[in-house]
């Protein structure tokens, strides 16, 4: 992996107000997402009409490749741009005993090049019923991440997750600035 990430969060079901479950022979996902900025300085977010919620665009690595190859290939499915990913924000773990399951997220800022494509979703994103939503401002993006209603263990993970993916890229934007 090309960029340096900082370990935001270790999550676990206690974390999250869940009951712990049992640790034992765990799987092992790891998901590359990113704070994508467009040449208008607005970032997108991608939003469930199933689950009524928000999420930071990325998804899982498949087989052989990182997490910036498979970032580039999710950023070209979900949301239909090429991108260029500028730094690192950082990864969570995330200790998912009831489903047994150990999720690494690294998550990256990017910004958008060339002219969209149509996105391909693949048949669970379009079952969830996702579309992008470009928001101005992390204070927006957060007042949207706060409405999700996180009725399951997976949605209050993500959730907790990409908040502090966000919280981060924003600090990250204050102290380095780089113009799109």
């Amino acid at each position: 992996m090309k960029y340096t990430l900082e370990l935001l969060k270790e999550l676990t079901e206690e974390e999250v107000g869940l009951k712990p479950g049992d640790a034992s022979e765990y799987r092992l996902r790891k998901e590359a997402r990113a704070i994508v900025l467009n040449h208008k300085g607005r970032f997108v977010l991608m939003y469930s009409s199933r689950d009524k919620s928000y999420e930071v665009p990325g998804g899982g690595l498949e087989e052989g490749e990182n997490p910036e190859e498979a970032l580039k290939r999710e950023m070209l499915e979900e949301i239909g741009y090429n991108i260029e990913i500028d730094r690192g924000v950082g990864f969570n773990i995330q200790y998912r005993n009831t489903s047994k399951l150990i999720k690494m997220v690294y998550c990256f800022l990017a910004h958008t090049i060339g002219k969209p494509n149509k996105p391909k979703l693949d048949k669970y994103e379009v079952a969830a019923g996702l579309e992008m939503v470009w928001v101005e401002s992390f204070r927006d993006a957060l007042k949207l991440m706060s409405t999700n209603p996180n009725e399951g263990p997976g949605e209050r993970f993500s959730n907790k997750s990409d908040t502090a993916f966000l919280k981060k890229a924003e600090d990250i934007l204050k102290t380095y600035p780089k113009p799109i």
